[in-house]
């Protein structure tokens, strides 16, 4: 299943069935599915969305660590659950953040400049001036020698390492500057609305950032 993962084609040079490979891998994720459902509906009452808001963290979790990477899998699975716990500590104390109602009246930037309906105007000129800036920004660190030991880890993490690069620590360092550049992104939209609560961001909202990283990704090997 390793050999598959890393590299499809090799795998069948080197004689592995890979066709089978992938479908006991469909049989057996099918069946611990099954299983966690099972599990799952003794508890509450079972119903045919019971489980969407388990789908969208599974493919974070996936997307997170490494689609194929069943070690990367897992670190992410514990990045999402660790996310989770603190937006769940954010919705029950209300001390911290208002609990689930969240924080309101924030203020918005350069209010004072433009009222009424045109500053909506001003809000997408300075959200497109934060993107074109954000997007250099990407680009710079891309061409960087930074930028190559990423591209290089995301083709092969296991000839990176054997190139003497470090692929915890640039993993950590690119999933940090994603959550800085998500964070930027939270607090245009928070201003923009004057309203921030921890359930913002959930299922629908989620499977739409979701489906904007995994509908390029086969896009970008046709280029």
């Amino acid at each position: 299943m390793r050999a598959t993962a890393d590299n499809t084609e090799l795998a069948l040079i080197s004689g592995i069935d890979t066709e089978a490979i992938i479908m006991w891998t469909w049989g057996i994720g099918g069946g611990l599915a099954a299983a966690a459902g099972m599990l799952y509906g003794i508890d509450v009452q079972i119903h045919p969305g019971m489980g969407w808001n388990f789908l969208i963290p599974l493919f974070a979790a996936a997307i997170l660590g490494g689609i194929g990477n069943m070690y990367g899998a897992l670190v992410g699975g514990m990045v999402i659950g660790i996310a989770e716990t603190f937006r769940l500590i954010f919705n029950n104390e209300r001390w911290l953040a208002n609990g689930p109602q969240g924080l309101m009246g924030l203020p918005q930037p350069l209010r004072s400049w433009m009222g009424g309906r045109n500053y909506d105007y001003l809000c997408l000129v300075i959200v497109l001036v934060v993107m074109v800036i954000v997007y250099f920004l990407i680009e710079k660190g891309i061409r960087s020698p930074w930028g190559r030991v990423l591209r290089a880890i995301r083709e092969g993490e296991i000839s990176a390492s054997a190139s003497g690069k470090d692929v915890f620590r640039f993993k950590m360092q690119s999933l940090v500057f994603g959550s800085m550049v998500m964070g930027v992104g939270g607090a245009l939209y928070a201003h923009y609305t004057k309203a921030i609560s921890p359930d913002v961001f959930m299922p629908p909202m989620v499977h739409s950032f979701s489906s904007s990283f995994i509908i390029p990704h086969p896009l970008t090997h046709c280029l």
